[in-house]
Parts: structure tokens; sequence; C-alpha cells
């Protein structure tokens, strides 16, 4: 036989396909070149000498992959032998290649799919506590009614201690001075937020925010101190006042001309009264603002809300613990201080407040200058309720010019519901849908940003500084 037959050329194309080889194997052709030389196994070559279960898809599908050459009338493998000179040696190397890349690709891929499995995971681990946490409150009173309860601080925390350096006492002229007030409405759908209210009770107030189906609270805390060293001159420490805030609301060491300690503290009053309303009252689901262990607070369910020096505190409160909302009546002060411009731990749009243009802070530019410096001019200009209603542009500050006789001290009240608040014709109090915005606005529905109001006075400490001394 010629060794290369006229009717195949050397350059023919060679026709090739898998076969399972070993030593000793034949040639399709017959017995006359057995094939007794090395194997070509299609494997990535930086997995030749790999096991098999390393070795790529190719070595999965085929245990001993060998390449047959059938020319036209010609020895299978004819050539092998000499690669330089074989089409089929080159058609080998290519078609090795093509399935090493192809292994590759395969491989990659299958990592790339473990890794978004695994991704998916972890995102499903995160989400489940979110979902339990997320579960809607619902309430199973058998006798749906509003439910109002009362207690004295000192019997609830018996670790309770008074602090009469400061005007924080247990009585006062022969009354309780410490006592705390809850109420909530069964028969209203429950929004699963509970309003901590720091000022004297309201009750007008709290039979609101009740029909809004919120939970709500007032508790005995640290406020009397404010006589003693909020009507100073400014000191030199621009955050004087708001660490006595702090520590009045926390019961950490914030403040080196108070020591109110943890069980003093706002955060802990609110949360043993809370305890206690989850065992007085268990229609009411108080316990619903407790964490699992029932020994924190739900924080991220709290409406910390209040009035005047109550609205600092809270504003003061929430820099420093995320809260779900701030509700600021008439607030906040603190006119010498910056810790209003402190990095949030409460998100700024979560940050609400409401005062009439005759109180003497509004005049005084005390609070513009604190909603300028908590940022709420990012979320919509100062609207006023009588000219503009709801929903007031999505802005975060609110005032009113409502006739109260020129009255500033009955101004500075006004805001909230009471005796103060201004009525219509007919009895109503005119801003009811004010209060609702403030407590129930959706948080993530805002107003356009707007430049500082250059009527606001930012720096009042400059009154209170001496002129510079002429030179003779």
């Amino acid at each position: 036989m010629k060794p290369n037959p006229t009717r195949t050329p050397e350059n023919s194309q060679a026709i090739h396909r898998w076969v399972h080889g070993a030593n000793g194997c034949e040639s399709r052709q017959g017995r006359q070149n057995p094939f007794l030389g090395q194997r070509f196994v299609f494997r990535p070559s930086h997995l030749r000498y790999a096991p098999a279960r390393q070795a790529g898809a190719c070595a999965i599908s085929h245990s001993i992959p060998t390449v047959e050459t059938m020319g036209y009338g010609r020895t299978s493998l004819t050539g092998l032998g000499k690669p330089r000179s074989s089409v089929a040696q080159q058609e080998i190397v290519r078609r090795m290649e093509a399935s090493g890349a192809l292994a590759n690709q395969i491989e990659a891929r299958f990592q790339k799919a473990q890794r978004q499995v695994a991704a998916l995971l972890l995102l499903l681990l995160a989400w489940l506590p979110t979902v339990h946490a997320a579960e809607p409150l619902r309430f199973a009173d058998p006798d749906p009614q509003r439910y109002e309860l009362s207690a004295r601080a000192s019997k609830i925390d018996p670790r309770a201690r008074v602090h009469p350096e400061i005007d924080f006492v247990f009585e006062k002229n022969g009354k309780p001075a410490d006592l705390e007030h809850a109420s909530v409405d069964t028969r209203v759908e429950p929004q699963g937020k509970l309003v901590i209210w720091l000022m004297g009770h309201s009750a007008p107030l709290f039979e609101r925010v009740n029909r809004y189906g919120l939970h709500a609270i007032q508790v005995h805390y640290a406020n009397g101190w404010f006589s003693r060293f909020g009507t100073n001159p400014p000191p030199s420490d621009d955050q004087f006042l708001g660490k006595i805030r702090l520590e009045a609301a926390t019961g950490e060491d914030f403040s080196e001309v108070v020591s109110i300690p943890k069980p003093d503290g706002m955060m802990e009053r609110a949360l043993q009264l809370v305890k206690w309303l989850a065992r007085e009252n268990p229609p009411g689901r108080w316990d619903y603002f407790l964490n699992d262990d029932g020994q924190q607070l739900r924080w991220d369910r709290v409406i910390i809300a209040g009035s005047s020096h109550g609205s600092t505190t809270a504003a003061r409160f929430a820099k420093y613990q995320r809260v779900d909302r701030v509700v600021m009546f008439c607030g906040p002060r603190d006119q010498f201080e910056m810790w209003q411009a402190l990095p949030s731990a409460t998100p700024t749009n979560r940050f609400f407040g409401f005062s009439h243009v005759l109180d003497d802070g509004w005049k005084g530019s005390h609070y513009c200058r604190s909603w300028e410096l908590l940022g709420l001019n990012q979320f919509g200009p100062v609207v006023n309720v009588d000219q503009t209603g709801p929903p007031y542009g999505n802005t975060r500050r609110l005032i009113t010019s409502a006739d109260v006789k020129n009255d500033a001290k009955r101004a500075h009240g006004s805001v909230v519901p009471g005796g103060s608040a201004v009525k219509d014709a007919s009895g109503k109090f005119i801003h009811e849908d004010v209060w609702r915005y403030l407590f129930t606005h959706p948080v993530e529905k805002i107003g356009e940003p707007v430049p500082h109001d250059s009527e606001c006075l930012m720096d009042l400490r400059l009154k209170f500084q001496k002129p510079a001394t002429k030179n003779p």
C-alpha cells in the first residue's frame, strides 16, 4: 500500500470522532496498523495530570477519550507520528484547545452559579428576621374599647430615686409628681407605633393619637433641671445643654453637671412602664413594643414627641437613638447650641415641627435655626397651615398665624391639642389635620429642598459677645 495514495493528498481534510482507546487498540481499517502509541486525551492543558473529577466536563463524559483519524483510502492515524506535517495533528491540537476552553467556561459558569446561590441564601437569611419583625400588630380584644392607665414610676420600679438638686422628685405639694400615663384604643386598627410624650400629660393629645391607631405613654423623667441651667448666658461648650438632655434621656454619663443613673433616665422609665402595661393590659398588646426577650424597647417602633422643652429633648435623643419619627411642637430650643447639626441616628426626613409665629421662640429665631441645623430645609419650605392645606407640600416645617389675641404665651401652647389650641366658630379645633399629618404622614413623601432662609438668624451668641475694646 502506498504510504500516501494519490486520491488522499496529505492536506486532505481529516475526519475525527471520539472513541474509547487503550494500549493495543486497532485502527478502523483493520489490523495492518495496530495503534500502540500514546492516547490523546481531550482535557484542559493545565489539568492534564489531574484526577478525572477535576479534569472538566470532557473527562466526566469520556473516561479515556482518543481521536481516530479516517482518511479516504489511507491508513487511520497516518501521519500522527509527524505532527509538523500532519493536518490531523493540527486538528487535534485545535480541538484540544477548544475543548479545554469549553471545560473552563463550564467550570466558571458553575462557580458563578454557586456564588449566586450563596448570595440568595444570605439574602433569604437576612429577610426572614425582617419578615418576623414586620408582622403587623392585630388586636384580639373580646371587648374592644379605649383603655387609659396610670401608675407611679416609683411603684413600677423600686430602683427609682429622687434627685432634688434638679427638682426631680416623687411628690410636690403633697401630690404625686411621678405619675405616668398610657392609653390605647383597641377599636381602632393599630399602626404598630408607640408615642412617647416628653411633657406633662395631655389627655386631648392622647385621645387623638389613639384615633390614629397609635399607642401612647407619658413618662416621668428628669426635666426640672432647665430652670437651673437653661436660663444662663451660653457657656463656651456649644453642646452644654444637649449633654444634660442626653443624660436625662438615657441615664448614661454625658454631662459633668448632673448625675442621673439609668433607672431614672427616660429610656429605662419607658421600658419599665411598657413592661408593666404588657402585664396589666394584655388586650392592648403593649408587648409588641418589647424585643423578643422582653428586656428592651423596640425603638424602631417609637414616635418620640414633646413640646417646648420636651420637643428639644426629643430631638436631641433622636440624634443619638434611631426612632420611627420625631414630632416637635414649639421647639426645639437650645438656641445657643450646635448639637442640632450633629450626625443623626434618626434620618432627617423623620423629623416634623410645628410652631406659632407669635411664639417668642419663633420670633427669636430659636426654632427656625434648629430646624435648619437639623437639615429640614432639604424637605421643603416653611408652610403656613392656615394658607395651605394638607399635605402641605410634604414639608417638615409647619407654622400657624391663628388668632391667639396677640398672646405670646398662648401662642406657645396653641400648637398642641388642649386649652390653648385655637377653635373655629363651631367650637372645633382648627388644626386637626395638622396634628394627624405630624404623626402619620408617610416619611418617604418629602418636599423639594430650599435654600437657607436669610431672615432666620443662625448665630445667636453674638449678642452675648463683649464688643472689642478700642485702643485709646
